[in-house]
């Protein structure tokens, strides 16, 4: 990491008590307080790896304004309300997908129950709206608070017809690369872009630059995406301590994009058996997936793709007006978290990966 770059790495992740994650940590502690007793010390509540949150502390830091401690501390109270979104969404999937842990920890509804994960869910996105207009009824206008709210209400109907699409998609629909694309862009993407432009426009960042931010989150999302959707064919020991088990998502009728660049390479013959397998969730699909990954190379077609993703993420970056610091402070944190992403894969795979993706 270079000296430029320290500062704000130093800023935003510490170890300082006074850095942003710090701030936020001990307000996030302090706002579990607030929920009902039986769930304050949930398991998925308490840890997490704070991604989304420090997005936000980005999407400001892009803005241009000044990151003092007073600053530091408002921007972490904001992120509180992003956190609360995002608790919301793994409450769900997990739910959906009949995970039962994530990131090594319970998963809620494994420690609680279906109902409770689901009455809680909602629970959390009245939480984090409240928590949005008292954190924003201080220090903004109006017209500034309907945007925010605007970002807020498409976020959550974006990422419930992604989940829709996926439950209601035919085998055909979920094997195919641009119906995994759209469900990652209404999923994944739609938090990501969130928590930058929430961050952003807290940041009274300039409107010439919101749709390089937009993109930007778009492309960060799609990429933290794909490598997540890798995990399950080249990092599955990582993926068992992860979820408790290889996370074979087309066993569930759920897109995985590896598995639609699969299908993009196979004769007829072998997409119809793919489309039988997948019909019948066949026990045999993992394996055969992984033979035919392996048969066409599928793994240099997805780091060609990820390789231009990530020029596309540098690019942006360069396109907004940024100090050194600040522009080399981000690049660390993108590097940051590609190299937690790939990390979850290790290996020589992961390697390949971290030669390709990490500047």
């Amino acid at each position: 990491m270079t000296s430029e770059s320290q500062s704000y790495h130093n800023l935003v992740l510490g170890p300082s008590p006074n850095s942003f994650l710090n701030l936020f940590q001990s307000q996030w502690q302090e706002h579990l307080r607030t929920f009902p007793k039986r769930y304050q010390m949930g398991k998925q509540l308490v840890s997490g790896s704070r991604f989304r949150p420090l997005l936000v502390s980005w999407g400001y830091l892009l803005s241009g304004e000044e990151f003092g401690e007073n600053n530091r501390a408002e921007v972490a109270g904001l992120a509180v309300y992003v956190e609360l979104l995002h608790k919301a969404t793994l409450l769900i999937d997990d739910l959906i997908d009949d995970d039962e842990s994530r990131n090594g920890e319970q998963s809620f509804h494994a420690e609680f129950s279906n109902h409770e994960a689901i009455l809680f869910a909602i629970y959390l996105l009245g939480d984090s709206l409240e928590r949005l207009s008292a954190t924003t009824a201080k220090v903004h206008s109006e017209q500034w608070y309907s945007e925010i709210i605007e970002l807020l209400g498409k976020v959550i109907k974006d990422m419930s017809s992604g989940a829709i699409e996926e439950v209601i998609s035919v085998d055909d629909q979920l094997a195919s690369i641009s119906k995994a694309k759209r469900i990652i862009e209404l999923q994944t993407i739609a938090l990501i872009k969130n928590g930058l432009l929430t961050g952003y426009r807290y940041g009274r960042g300039s409107p010439h630059h919101v749709a390089t931010i937009d993109s930007l989150g778009h492309d960060c999302g799609y990429l933290f995406q794909v490598l997540n959707d890798l995990e399950p064919f080249l990092g599955k020991d990582l993926n068992v301590a992860h979820k408790g088990a290889v996370n074979f998502d087309v066993l569930r009728s759920r897109k995985n994009i590896t598995v639609a660049f699969v299908s993009n390479q196979l004769k007829s013959s072998e997409r119809r058996k793919l489309h039988m397998l997948m019909r019948f969730a066949d026990p045999l699909l993992p394996s055969v997936l992984d033979g035919w990954f392996s048969k066409y190379r599928v793994f240099d077609s997805m780091l060609e793709n990820l390789d231009y993703v990530r020029k596309s993420i540098d690019a942006n970056i360069n396109r907004i007006p940024l100090d050194v610091q600040r522009r080399s402070g981000f690049c660390s944190f993108i590097n940051h978290v590609l190299a937690v992403a790939v990390g979850r894969i290790g290996g020589g795979y992961g390697e390949m990966l971290s030669a390709t993706l990490i500047r």
